[in-house]
């Protein structure tokens, strides 16, 4: 009797303790989910400016112009690149010529047509998200489930209490140190300016993967490309770029020491005194401005830093042939609703003052959002 009576309780208590195990478990998995879900949400407030590779044509009811050329309404473009805030580059298919960020796609005769087009990109990246989601929320639901299998036997139901607090202590440490180490560069450009017409090579070395690159990236050889003294690169069909483009998701250490707190209202006249002493010409620091403003100038104040050593070790560059200057700029910022006391960097000795021979020079930059750098949505 008293067998019969052991042996039922601990059939019960078995059940009861399976049931748990599988509540846990599922919590533990919607945990993770809800967490990269608002991880991508975030990134997709702080990435508003991604740019977006479309194959299609875009055409004017009016004449436009770049430089000495002008079109004749109706003029047909091949699509190169549209930023998603609306701006958009372009190329002549019969001349060559490359227009960049001078048009917005409301100004096109199809801009219906364009604006869809960009929709339907948004909407792959958030299924990326959602699936991203659904994968690490899959994984951390098995895992869950076999280390409260492993325990539950021996310390019932305050041990699988305890388990799922310490386990989700353990995700959420793991989670901070990537969200505090991992950050999204955003929008480098390289650009190339050889003394006469040079086929150039350039490859990066990341401390992390890279997720968009303009013109495609041969992940084994990097970008080849024939490049003018005006900084024209032309690709081996023949297509022209102002620059070479990527983003990545990097790990990376910032270095916070040093830096400057601007009024949002006087970031334009900050950056373009901080970038001559970094030795952007003032084409570069036009493009520059024109990406990262808009995202800054609206802010009370904003913390802002240029990385070298601890960017330069994420992101290594190699280029052939050897260029003879090479300028890189990496900004890191925040906003702040309040004045930030931070001792000022010194920027005039981060790249070399004069030009010469080979020039290599990228600018880029990324955000830190509350204390953590903005993640991109696993772009």
């Amino acid at each position: 009797m008293t067998g019969e009576d052991g042996t039922i309780g601990m059939n019960k208590a078995t059940k009861l303790s399976r049931t748990t195990i599988m509540l846990f478990a599922i919590l533990d998995a919607l945990v993770i989910c809800i967490t990269v879900l608002y991880v991508s949400s975030q990134s997709a407030s702080c990435d508003s400016d991604w740019l977006y590779r479309y194959n299609g044509e875009i055409w004017f009811d009016h004449e436009i112009s770049d430089e000495d050329t002008t079109f004749p309404a109706g003029k047909r473009f091949q699509v190169n690149m549209i930023m998603s805030r609306g701006e958009v580059s372009f190329t002549d298919p019969d001349t060559g010529i490359f227009i960049s960020h001078k048009y917005y796609i409301n100004d096109a005769a199809n801009s219906l047509e364009l604006h869809e087009a960009v929709k339907q990109m948004r909407l792959q990246d958030v299924r990326k998200g959602f699936i991203k989601s659904a994968i690490a929320g899959g994984i951390c639901f098995l895992i869950g489930l076999f280390v409260y299998w492993l325990i539950d036997s021996e310390f019932g139901m305050v041990g699988n209490i305890v388990t799922f607090v310490v386990t989700l202590l353990l995700f959420w440490g793991i989670g901070s140190f990537f969200a505090t180490y991992i950050s999204k560069a955003r929008a480098p450009v390289i650009y190339l300016y050889p003394k006469t017409e040079t086929e150039v090579s350039v490859s990066l070395a990341l401390n992390g993967r890279l997720t968009k690159t303009y013109p495609l990236f041969n992940r084994k050889n990097g970008w080849t490309v024939t490049a003018s003294p005006d900084g024209t690169l032309t690709d081996k069909n023949g297509n022209k770029y102002p620059f070479l483009y990527w983003e990545a998701d990097l790990v990376i250490k910032p270095d916070l020491s040093r830096g400057f707190c601007v009024k949002g209202e006087d970031t334009k006249t900050f950056l373009e005194t901080a970038l001559k002493q970094l030795g952007l010409s003032d084409i570069e620091s036009a493009d520059f401005i024109g990406y990262w403003l808009p995202q800054l100038e609206g802010n009370k104040y904003n913390v802002i830093t240029f990385q070298t050593t601890a960017y330069e070790n994420a992101a290594s560059m190699k280029v052939s042939p050897e260029p003879d200057t090479v300028i890189r700029v990496n900004m890191l910022w925040y906003p702040s609703k309040e004045k930030v006391n931070i001792r000022p960097q010194e920027l005039g000795c981060i790249n070399p003052a004069v030009r010469k021979g080979l020039t290599v020079v990228e600018w880029g930059g990324e955000e830190y959002k509350k204390g953590k750098f903005c993640l991109e949505p696993v772009a």
